[in-house]
């Protein structure tokens, strides 16, 4: 996740920090050997592996969330935590007005930016399709980044050094596109 420190700043690795910014959070550097700085999580794994899964089977997808939601509403939930003393239940009614939503917003998407160089006649090869792109870019490197649910293309001056959006663009930086559609630099 960190790629080290320069002049006392964190490098974070591009990835998780684009991963980062897109869910709008903060990510904090702990201290090495440290572990009263880290979180629990391992102990959340281990207590779903030891209290939820021994002695379960399942036919598919469904019937495990199934049983996953009455464990959850029955045993996992309103136990009491020992870290926290509290029921996970109250907890997260607790801090779910600072909680930030997440409906509607598609999953961070992991891909790489593609490379292309805009053609003579102002297209830029996607797999099997070519888009038109303002004709200033001619002969100009750009990358292009892939969104869903339509496939847009954010296309930049590669050598601006300006990053590319993690999430969706903004509408002014992208255009939807088809095959036929021009896109916006």
């Amino acid at each position: 996740m960190c790629q080290g420190t320069e002049g006392g700043r964190i490098i974070w690795n591009p990835t998780f920090r684009a991963f980062a910014e897109y869910w709008s959070f903060e990510p904090r550097l702990c201290r090495s050997y440290r572990a009263q700085t880290k979180g629990k999580v391992e102990s959340g794994v281990k207590y779903f592996k030891g209290n939820f899964l021994p002695g379960r089977e399942f036919v598919d997808d469904v019937h495990l969330h199934e049983q996953l939601a009455e464990w959850m509403a029955t045993i996992a939930d309103v136990r009491i935590h020992g870290t926290t003393h509290e029921r996970p239940r109250d907890r997260f009614a607790h801090e779910q007005p600072a909680l930030l939503p997440t409906t509607g917003q598609p999953s961070f998407r992991l891909e790489a930016p593609l490379a292309r160089l805009v053609a003579e006649d102002w297209l830029v090869s996607v797999d099997t399709n070519r888009y038109s792109v303002p004709f200033t870019l001619i002969g100009q490197p750009v990358e292009v980044h892939r969104r869903t649910p339509v496939q847009a293309i954010l296309a930049h001056l590669a050598r601006s050094g300006a990053p590319a959006p993690p999430g969706p663009a903004p509408p002014a930086a992208a255009a939807r596109l088809s095959p036929s559609l021009d896109a916006v630099p």
